[in-house]
């Protein structure tokens, strides 16, 4: 199993849809597309009394977070509360993938926030949404647990989608390098995983290093699903979860190939949030501290429990990732992204100079490429670092009965893209980025868990017309 990261689909999205749809106007139906153009169907997911130490609390209280289609630029919604009606705000939409994609994907992640009196908010549990269209009243659930709480002194990390993910190894050196750093808290979303790296994340979720989360589906006999981003984009609604589950300071988007590395050893050992805490010292006015990326390629592919191959690498410049990754600071930012926060540009950040800490990542195409040399070398790992990994490893196996067999999987990614394109090349108004069609013949490459919907955790969209 396996996530597909953000450079990636945006290339796929640049080339191989531009290959498939030359003089794409001409290519799909375009009149097939429009009957739904003027669609009010939305689907919720949360809502949350937001937290008073959050930027986002000096515009409203409650922020909800939902589907929405690509054309509909209104209002929707109505939250109603003794008998009085309170509108939605409507923020800035991120268009980017509709346009990207011809508007074959018509629905992706937004946010709407809410003025409701503060101290009335805070003591509800549960609203009454109306549709702005249909009139209709849903009782919706309100997570009021970040308000209530005191801010976490620490950084959230918030994993990007998983699906079809199938490297155990790589989430487990992953795991132990913010587990590491300390004080810190890992939120996972996931649609499918390998055995074994399910196995992995319960593990770990039941020592409290991470949370475990189930992404929603919109039903298969929904006729909107082959409209659906179901994959990359929909980022931006798991990242706005993952700074509402919990009230916290500082914020990372991180995907589980990623490291942040910092140079000196004094401020190495000294952790990335005190690393932070100075930066914030010396330069308050930013609301977030950016980090260069770079692919790393192991010195050694020798892959064994001595953990030898993961100590020195070579660095490549990223120049995909130009956006690298940020630590954002959620008093200062409304909405967070992959790479900054949302709607921001990197000037609007302070970098970190990159003699002094940068992005490691271990990108599938570079991790074990071949000839890669003359590139700067870096001391990925210590040897107490690679001790520690050798310890966890060993205490992790008794858990799990010996039942993991120790290599670095290969991403199947490949299969993916290569299934996607076919059901593009036969439906022409599918969604690119919609990878339900391709569920069978990715269950026949590998045996996944998917979502349980039975689980506590699990939260369904509620459909509204």
């Amino acid at each position: 199993m396996f996530y597909l990261d953000k450079i990636i689909l945006y290339l796929l999205l640049i080339i191989n849809i531009t290959n498939i749809f030359i003089d794409g106007e001409k290519k799909f139906n375009k009149n097939y597309l429009n009957q739904f153009k003027n669609s009010k169907t939305f689907y919720l997911w949360k809502f949350y009394v937001i937290p008073r130490n959050y930027l986002l609390s000096k515009k409203g209280t409650i922020l909800g977070i939902y589907l929405r289609h690509c054309y509909n630029n209104q209002s929707n919604f109505i939250i109603s509360i003794d008998n009085k009606l309170f509108y939605e705000n409507n923020e800035q939409f991120h268009t980017t993938i509709c346009k990207q994609t011809k508007y074959k994907c018509l629905y992706y992640p937004h946010q709407s926030y809410f003025n409701i009196p503060y101290n009335i908010a805070i003591n509800l549990d549960k609203i009454n949404i109306i549709s702005s269209n249909s009139q209709k009243n849903i009782e919706f659930k309100l997570s009021t647990v970040a308000a209530k709480n005191k801010p976490f002194n620490g950084i959230t990390v918030c994993v990007p989608l998983l699906y079809y993910y199938n490297n155990w190894l790589q989430m487990f050196m992953f795991i132990e390098k913010w587990k590491r750093e300390g004080n810190s808290k890992i939120v996972i979303y996931y649609k499918s995983l390998s055995i074994d790296v399910y196995k992995l994340l319960k593990y770990y979720e039941k020592l409290g290093y991470i949370n475990l989360i189930p992404a929603p589906e919109i039903s298969h006999n929904d006729p909107l699903l082959k409209y659906t981003e179901t994959s990359f984009g929909m980022g931006p609604l798991f990242f706005n979860d993952c700074m509402y589950r919990n009230n916290t300071k500082f914020l990372t988007v991180m995907d589980v190939d990623e490291y942040f590395h910092i140079f000196n050893e004094n401020d190495k050992k000294k952790g990335l949030l005190n690393f932070i805490k100075k930066y914030i010292s010396l330069y308050p006015n930013y609301s977030f501290f950016n980090f260069k990326s770079y692919y790393m390629t192991y010195l050694y592919d020798n892959i064994t429990e001595s953990f030898d191959f993961a100590t020195d690498a070579f660095l490549t410049e990223d120049k995909l990732n130009k956006g690298g990754k940020s630590i954002m600071l959620t008093e200062k930012i409304n909405y967070p992204c992959y790479h900054m926060p949302l709607f921001n540009e990197l000037k609007d950040g302070y970098r970190v100079l990159n003699n002094i800490a940068i992005i490691l990542h271990g990108r599938s195409n570079y991790i074990f490429k071949k000839g890669v040399v003359n590139r700067p070398k870096i001391k990925v790992l210590d040897n107490y670092e690679r001790l520690d990994l050798i310890s966890s490893y060993e205490t992790l196996l008794k858990q799990l009965n010996n039942t993991l067999i120790f290599s670095y999987k290969s991403t199947i990614i490949k299969h993916l893209e290569k299934c996607m394109k076919k059901k593009l090349i036969y439906n022409k108004n599918l969604c690119y980025l919609n990878i339900e069609p391709c569920k069978k013949k990715m269950s026949i490459l590998g045996n996944w868990i998917y979502i349980n919907k039975e689980i506590e955790r699990y939260q369904q969209y509620i459909k509204i017309e």
